[in-house]
């Protein structure tokens, strides 16, 4: 599907919407780094949508953008039609980085539980429970970050992301540190973990094989300054079993996929 043709849908389905966004930032001597050239494109409610493009042509920025963790040069970025520092406020966005960041003085079941206290919530014990449970961490509750693997870890921060219920899961390239056999095992847990909420999810990945497991669709970004090369409706029904990876079809997209990676012009960090 080309970016066109995604544009006309129901403005009333969309949970994240980019319009034009330009992104620059100041570099020592005067100079200007354009990161984003001019990105527009909707995510829908309920949906997993994952974002790739070459090493440094911006993919974590836009989820900053969403974050409110930063603001666009030019453009508009809307959460729920509304401007992302509101529902940061309202704690309704749920974040999951590359780095677990778990308190390493914290047992798991505290860690899970902080955004509420952090945020002045009531958190029910249950439901904590519930999503340690969810993340397959049962029995580790009063472990602490340095007892458990770094799969483990990233589930519990997981589970921590979506403790208060957020209306939207922003994950950056959460299991990028793990080898690729732990990898493939979290990709198919995360599949698990979504089904159970369906929260409408970006995920921002260098791993193609990894958004073709996961995702509804896949917006691939051009070199810097970026802009949307093109948008990949995945077709593979769900739930996806991981023999999906093994079929024709699935080599075919992750070919089709890379290629378009390989521009020029990509370097630096994202």
């Amino acid at each position: 599907m080309n970016q066109q043709a995604y544009d006309s849908v129901n403005a009333a389905d969309t949970a994240i919407s980019f319009s034009n966004i330009e992104k620059s930032f100041a570099l020592p001597g005067g100079k200007k780094l354009t990161a984003l050239g001019d990105v527009s494109f909707d995510v829908r409610e309920g949906e997993f949508i994952s974002i790739i493009g070459p090493s440094g042509c911006g993919k974590s920025t836009l989820l900053r953008l969403i974050a409110d963790l930063d603001t666009p040069t030019n453009g508009t970025v809307l959460v729920e039609n509304r401007a992302p520092n509101e529902l940061v406020s309202e704690h309704r966005l749920g974040v999951a980085f590359q780095e677990h960041a778990l308190l390493p003085w914290l047992t798991i079941v505290d860690n899970v539980a902080l955004p509420g206290k952090l945020s002045g919530t009531s958190v029910d014990p249950k439901k904590v429970q519930e999503l340690i449970e969810l993340v397959g961490l049962t029995g580790f509750e009063k472990a602490y970050p340095r007892q458990l693997s770094g799969g483990m870890k990233q589930r519990a921060s997981i589970a921590r992301s979506l403790v208060l219920d957020p209306d939207v899961l922003l994950l950056d390239e959460p299991f990028a540190a793990l080898d690729a056999v732990m990898r493939r095992k979290m990709n198919i847990e995360l599949q698990r973990i979504w089904s159970e909420r369906q929260v409408t999810t970006m995920l921002i990945t260098h791993g193609v094989d990894e958004a073709l497991f996961l995702s509804d669709r896949i917006v691939v970004l051009s070199a810097r300054p970026a802009g949307v090369t093109r948008i990949v409706d995945v077709p593979f029904e769900r739930p996806r079993d991981p023999s999906i990876m093994r079929t024709e079809l699935f080599h075919d997209l992750h070919d089709e996929l890379t290629e378009m990676l390989h521009s020029p012009g990509a370097d630096g960090e994202d």
